[in-house]
Formats: structure tokens, sequence, C-alpha cells
């Protein structure tokens, strides 16, 4: 099999599973719902990945995340850690109940104004229209790892690099495997295997 068509095929999986919860539980762990991590562990994602923010912004002089997209937004838990100073937040995901819930956080939180933009596979810049240029922040946090390919990750940069104002940061974080157990995957997180 050509390596175009691996991916496109792992591509149309990852998609099916990623889409809709289905009223599965790991689904809702994998995408960082509240109800699927526990409330704890939700706050420790987003604390985590805003202190990783704040230490690279001291390190650039940025002052505030101002306009933030978070590409794979899943269930908020970076959200509600990322929106409550930023002027904009905008979540992007290729699931309509991950945008849902991801709104509801933030809601819940603050008053940030926050917008949905939804994400389909086959034309990932659709969901970027009127947005060259207009945002400070680009997140995209555990979600590299699970593109279908080379090609795909490069798409995602490329839409970092239109929507990114000048002086903007992309703070994107990708997990491989270096043989180190530390770095294996853990068992529930989502595989090609799982996405069938």
């Amino acid at each position: 099999m050509s390596p175009h068509r691996h991916d496109a095929r792992i591509g149309k999986q990852a998609a099916r599973y990623w889409s809709a919860a289905d009223g599965d539980a790991s689904w809702e762990s994998n995408s960082h719902w509240r109800q699927g991590i526990g409330d704890d562990a939700f706050e420790e994602v987003g604390r985590d990945h805003w202190e990783i923010y704040q230490r690279f912004a001291r390190a650039l002089r940025i002052q505030t995340p101002g306009t933030v997209i978070e590409w794979g937004a899943g269930g908020g838990a970076n959200a509600v850690a990322f929106a409550p100073t930023a002027q904009r937040f905008i979540a992007a995901d290729i699931s309509p109940d991950n945008l849902a819930e991801c709104v509801r956080q933030v809601e819940a939180v603050c008053s940030t104004a926050v917008d949905s933009r939804h994400i389909d596979l086959a034309d990932p810049d659709s969901a970027t229209e009127g947005l060259r240029s207009a945002c400070n922040t680009f997140l995209c946090l555990y979600v590299l790892e699970l593109a279908a390919g080379v090609d795909a990750v490069r798409t995602i940069l490329g839409i970092a690099e239109r929507v990114l104002r000048p002086g903007g940061m992309a703070l994107v974080q990708t997990k491989y495997h270096t043989g180190d157990s530390r770095t294996r995957g853990r068992p529930g997180w989502p595989t090609p295997a799982t996405w069938r």
C-alpha cells in the first residue's frame, strides 16, 4: 500500500474515532473531558500547559495570550486555563461534541468570548476562514502524535503560521516513543488500532 493511501485510510479511521463520543467513556478520557478524567486531572492538564506557555511568554516578553486558538480543543482542559486571561478563545476540533463541551467549560469559568470552529479533515483550512493573522497564540497539544501522517502535521503547522499575527506564539506538543519506558504510550490511549 502506498504511503498516501495508508495515510488516507488512517485519516478516515481517526475521523470516525474522534468525531463523536458515542457514549464511550474512554473517548471522553482521551478527549480530556472533565467527567472523563476527573476534576483533578482536568485542572492539571490545563495548569501544566498554562505554566509552559507562561515560561515561554516571559522569555519572549509576551504580556498576555491575546486571541488564542486551540487546534484540537477536546473537552476544554486547556481552554479553562487559558481563556480567563485571553482576549478571545477559539476552540477548533473535529468533534461537535468536544466543541460544545469546551465552550460549556469556558463559559463556566469566565466571560471571555469563546468561539468554536469545526475541523473538516478533508479541508482543515476551512476552520480558519477569516482568521489569517488574527491570533496571538496557537495551541496544539496531544494532537500531532495522532495525525494521519507527515502531510497532516505539515498542514496543521501551516495553519498555525497563517493564523498567527507577527510576533505570535505557537505552543505545539509532540509525543513520541524514544525506547525509554517513560515515553511509551499508556494503556487506554487511542492508537490507530482503536480507531477502526
